[in-house]
């Protein structure tokens, strides 16, 4: 183990300009001079891109120092601490993901608002209060009924596909009828409805205007 003297290191402001991939990060001072930020120092403080740091470091440009030197960096961090984070500024999303094009968020510093979801027992009651009308539905018509049940709730992606998939469920076993209706037989925008007995789709044709 190598012991540093007092009288090697050099104080180093710096932003955060990469994370490399192995985990381990490179920042540059106001003159240019790049710092290599080990794994260690970026795992404990969760570096990310921007931040800016004050790092205790070894001029690896000297003989003595070289030996560990990565390609490229003239100081190697000792130690170091965090002025200020780019997440300071961008609230709620990684400093890296808008620097590279991440996903957009809102730039606010407001709390989240929580929207209560649909549990699927509502979700099935109010299946079976629609088939009760005698009508026949869509998928989508269905979801859209669900939300307009429950005003001040949300049924997200995950619920709708869980609605989808007990619908098609309550088809296999028979419990409903489903119709698809298409264009013509090479029809890729088909639209299949569902009703609680077959006899409900005679109406349903009828209301399409069928070509010669």
């Amino acid at each position: 183990m190598k012991f540093l003297k007092p009288s090697d290191i050099v104080t180093v402001r710096c932003e955060v300009s990469h994370v490399t991939r192995s985990g381990s990060a490179f920042a540059v001072d106001s003159n240019g001079e790049s710092v290599y930020i080990p794994v260690r120092f970026v795992e404990q403080s969760r570096i990310d891109i921007g931040d800016g740091l004050v790092c205790y470091c070894v001029d690896q440009e000297l003989e003595e120092h070289r030996v560990d030197a990565p390609i490229g960096a003239r100081y190697r961090a000792v130690r170091l601490k965090i002025e200020n984070r780019l997440n300071d500024i961008l609230p709620g999303s990684a400093a890296s993901d808008a620097l590279i094009g991440g996903s957009s968020r809102e730039e606010s510093s407001a709390p989240p608002v929580v929207v209560k979801e649909v549990n699927l027992d509502d979700a099935r009651n109010a299946i079976n209060s629609m088939f009760a009308m005698r009508r026949a539905w869509t998928v989508s018509q269905i979801i859209d009924e669900i939300k307009l049940s429950f005003p001040g709730t949300s049924v997200g992606q995950e619920m709708q596909a869980r609605i989808s998939a007990w619908i098609d469920m309550m088809h296999d076993i028979g419990t409903i009828a489903s119709c698809t209706v298409s264009k013509s037989k090479n029809d890729a925008a088909s639209v299949t409805w569902y009703a609680a007995a077959s006899e409900t789709f005679v109406s349903l044709i009828d209301d399409y205007e069928l070509e010669e």
